[in-house]
C-alpha cells in the first residue's frame, strides 16, 4: 500500500504544475512572428531592382530586402519559419489580396534570437522568393 501522504504530495505537485502552465500569458508563447519585426518599409521605387542583405546588429540581425510587392502603403507584419536543418524562411509583406498594382519596395526587418551564424535564411517578398543568405 502506498502512503496517503505520498499520494497527496504527488497530486499537489501535479496540480501546481498545471496551474502554472495555464497562467502563462499569450505574450510568452512562441508564434511565427516571435522575434521578428518590421523596422521600415519604403514607398514604391521607380527603378526596378532586386537586392538582399543581412548584417549583425548586436544580439540581432537586420535583413534588407528589395523586391516586388503590393503598392499598398500599409506593410504587413513579417514572420519566419522555425529553423530546421539550419534553414529558415523570412516572409516579408506577404500578399494579402490580389492587387493589380505592384512595384519595387525595400523592407528592413529585425530578427532576434531566431537565427544563428551558419544558418541559411531564405527571404520572400510579396509571395516571391527573393533569394537566400548565409548568416554571418
Amino acid at each position: 500500500m502506498r502512503s496517503p501522504t505520498l499520494l497527496a504530495l504527488f497530486v499537489s505537485i501535479f496540480v501546481s504544475a498545471c496551474s502554472k502552465q495555464d497562467a502563462a500569458s499569450p505574450q510568452n508563447q512562441f508564434t511565427l512572428q516571435s522575434g521578428v519585426s518590421l523596422v521600415n518599409a519604403s514607398a514604391c521605387m521607380e527603378e526596378p531592382k532586386y537586392s538582399l542583405g543581412l548584417e549583425k546588429d548586436g544580439p540581432s540581425y537586420l535583413v534588407y530586402a528589395t523586391g516586388r510587392a503590393s503598392c499598398s502603403s500599409e506593410a504587413v507584419a513579417p514572420y519566419m519559419t522555425v529553423v530546421s536543418d539550419g534553414r529558415a524562411t523570412l516572409v516579408l509583406n506577404p500578399p494579402q489580396s490580389k492587387s493589380s498594382c505592384e512595384c519595387f519596395r525595400t523592407f528592413e526587418a529585425r530578427v532576434v534570437n531566431r537565427i544563428h551564424a551558419g544558418d541559411i535564411l531564405y527571404v520572400l517578398t510579396g509571395g516571391e522568393v527573393l533569394g537566400h543568405v548565409k548568416v554571418p
